[in-house]
C-alpha cells in the first residue's frame, strides 16, 4: 500500500514538473504590481492645504515655527514662526519661492510694510545651522541669513 502510495506521489511530481517545464503552471507568477496606477493608491492622500500648496506652484518643506502654529500656517503673517527654537517645533509649511508667501490657501507676492517706505516685511521662519544655531530671514530679497562660519 505505501508503495503504491509513494509511487502515486512520484508520478504526480515527475507531471508537476514537466508541467513547469512545458510553461503551464508558472510557480513564479507571484508577483508584485508596481505599476503607477498601484503605486498611486499606495501614496497617502495629501490634505487640502497641501494640494493648494502644490497647485499654487509651491513646494512642500518643513519649517520651525511657534509651538502654537500648525501645519501650513499662513507664512504671510509675521510671528507664525518666529518663536525661539526653545519654544518650536517642525511642521509643514509652503515654500513659495522667493518673494512669496503661503496664506493658508495659495501663493502670494510679499508686500511691503504699511508705512515702512521700501522696505517689507519678510516671513518669520527659522532654519538650523550645522553648528546647532538658527538663522532667520533678512534683506531685501528675505533670504535666509548666511550660518555662522559659512562661506
Amino acid at each position: 500500500m505505501q508503495k503504491q502510495i509513494s509511487t502515486r506521489l512520484g508520478i504526480l511530481i515527475l507531471i508537476f514538473v514537466a508541467l513547469i517545464f512545458a510553461g503551464v503552471v508558472n510557480i513564479c507568477s507571484l508577483r508584485v504590481d508596481y505599476s503607477s496606477a498601484s503605486r498611486s493608491t499606495m501614496q497617502p492622500k495629501k490634505d487640502a492645504k497641501e494640494l493648494a500648496c502644490v497647485n499654487a506652484g509651491g513646494k512642500i518643506s518643513q519649517s520651525l515655527c511657534c509651538q502654537s502654529a500648525n501645519d501650513f500656517s499662513n507664512t504671510c503673517a509675521i510671528g507664525a514662526c518666529g518663536c525661539a527654537p526653545d519654544h518650536s517645533h517642525q511642521v509643514k509649511a509652503c515654500d513659495c519661492g522667493e518673494g512669496k508667501c503661503f496664506d493658508g490657501k495659495s501663493c502670494v507676492s510679499v508686500n511691503g510694510g504699511a508705512g515702512l517706505g521700501s522696505e517689507k516685511a519678510c516671513t518669520m521662519e527659522a532654519r538650523q545651522c550645522p553648528d546647532g544655531s538658527y538663522v532667520g530671514r533678512s534683506g531685501p530679497n528675505c533670504d535666509f541669513s548666511p550660518c555662522p562660519g559659512a562661506k
